[in-house]
């Protein structure tokens, strides 16, 4: 959640931009973990969700692939505690 912080407030104007910002700073997280499966699940679909979207969105913004990226690393989370839940 410290990323998606750093995310929203960067400043990217375009969708090109911001994909590539936040790309980065995903990769350099994967580099921490290299190992780790859930997370290089989760850095694998932030990436596609948001390089699709500004790719194919005629109207994507920078602030409209951080809102993604957001919504996304939120339902992640969400979807992670729910398991935790589940396997207790």
């Amino acid at each position: 959640m410290v990323l998606s912080l750093l995310i929203s407030h960067s400043e990217s104007k375009n969708a090109s931009g911001a994909v590539e910002f936040i790309a980065k700073r995903l990769d350099y997280l994967m580099g921490s973990r290299p190992t780790a499966v859930d997370l290089s699940n989760a850095i694998r679909y932030l990436k596609n969700t948001t390089s699709e979207h500004a790719n194919t969105a005629k109207s994507a913004t920078g602030e409209s692939v951080r809102s993604l990226y957001i919504e996304g690393a939120e339902k992640i989370l969400e979807d992670d505690y729910t398991t935790n839940l589940a396997s207790e």
